[in-house]
């Protein structure tokens, strides 16, 4: 082999090695955001509480404490405590700790290469809109850890519900045929809520603190108003008072919402696997972020197609335009165009499944008009 050969077949590995070297970093480096994602959607409410009551086997009364003839107040109020105390403290630690793992790797380390992985890559928080993000995360995340806390004393109790915990008391069918259930009543029924927050009054008066937030990050996944907190968890803990359904089913569609609203959330480039086709890039609620009144799904961006508000390049969208269908290009003003335009440009195009970033132009205009 002569000396070019040579040199060829060694560039060549060279550049093999260097792939295959990238490929296993890009590999290990979304396990370990998935993993920290996960860990922190996981912790984010505290039903893992009610799995880890039932997994150490601590037997469930058989009445609510509180109707018991032996009721002791002092008891309730030490355990309702002690509950709210792991749950709440589990929660905060999780999501400093995690939020804070995202945080540095993404928005500090690596803020200098944005357009690698954000979503918009050019626009970051102001430092007073983190430090409002944080305040408001917190406020949320305290109550939202103390709903949690109520539900589960009152389910460990012996609360009235429809939650089970013995696999035969209902059909092997249902069991398999509630987690479709469970998962799309769910999540149609946030779908709808959130449309409903976007009505001119109640988006003014709750739901606009969320989008002062306008590119996301990891800190504003909980920072919401206090009547939506509580608005919102109802509605994920309502399957348990509608129909039969087992533990580990409800506190796995919850886990995973909650998994997947950090995504959501985090302004972070995450696409969305092939095994579930429900789910939306991270893209997706981004630009609901951005454009403000349109892209409504949370888990599963069917309800955006089936009632027509996914976001359309023929369509013109702010935060003065509601109802979830935007503007028609033939009814915007040259101004508004512009803006568009302007905004548009902001995005990332890697983002976009297949780069494909929607486009809306004076072009557009004229062959639509």
């Amino acid at each position: 082999m002569s000396k070019d050969e040579t040199f060829q077949c060694y560039v060549t590995c060279s550049v093999l090695r260097d792939k295959i070297r990238n490929k296993i970093f890009k590999s290990l480096e979304r396990f370990l955001v998935s993993l920290t994602v996960f860990a922190l959607g996981a912790s984010l409410r505290g039903e893992w509480l009610l799995a880890a009551r039932h997994l150490l086997g601590v037997p469930h009364k058989n009445k609510l404490i509180i109707y018991s003839e032996s009721f002791d107040a002092a008891d309730a109020l030490q355990e309702f405590f002690w509950l709210w105390l792991i749950c709440t403290s589990v929660g905060c630690a999780i999501y400093f700790f995690f939020g804070g793992f995202l945080h540095y790797y993404y928005y500090i380390q690596r803020k200098d290469q944005s357009n690698d992985w954000k979503c918009q890559p050019n626009r970051w928080l102001t430092s007073d809109l983190v430090k409002d993000a944080l305040y408001n995360g917190l406020v949320g995340l305290l109550i939202g850890n103390t709903t949690s806390t109520i539900l589960v004393f009152y389910l460990l109790n012996g609360g009235w519900s429809q939650m089970y915990f013995n696999v035969n008391d209902y059909t092997v069918i249902w069991f398999i045929l509630q987690w479709p259930v469970t998962f799309f009543v769910q999540d149609y029924m946030v779908y709808l809520l959130h449309r409903v927050f976007h009505t001119p009054f109640l988006y003014k008066r709750y739901h606009k603190l969320h989008h002062r937030y306008k590119a996301p990050c990891p800190w504003t996944v909980t920072a919401l108003h206090p009547v939506e907190v509580l608005s919102f968890q109802m509605v994920m803990i309502s399957p348990i008072f509608i129909f039969p359904i087992h533990w580990v089913t409800y506190l796995s569609i919850v886990l995973y919402a909650y998994h997947c609203s950090i995504m959501d959330h985090s302004g972070i480039d995450m696409k969305a696997p092939w095994w579930q086709p429900w789910r939306a890039d991270t893209i997706f609620h981004d630009n609901h972020h951005q454009y403000f009144h349109v892209n409504f799904g949370f888990n599963c961006h069917y309800w955006d197609m089936l009632h027509g508000t996914t976001r359309r390049s023929d369509r013109i969208y702010n935060e003065n335009i509601y109802n979830g269908f935007g503007k028609p290009l033939v009814d915007a003003s040259e101004n508004e165009i512009n803006n568009a335009e302007k905004e548009m440009a902001s995005e990332n195009h890697l983002a976009h499944r297949k780069n494909k970033l929607l486009q809306v132009s004076h072009n557009q205009l004229i062959i639509t008009s």
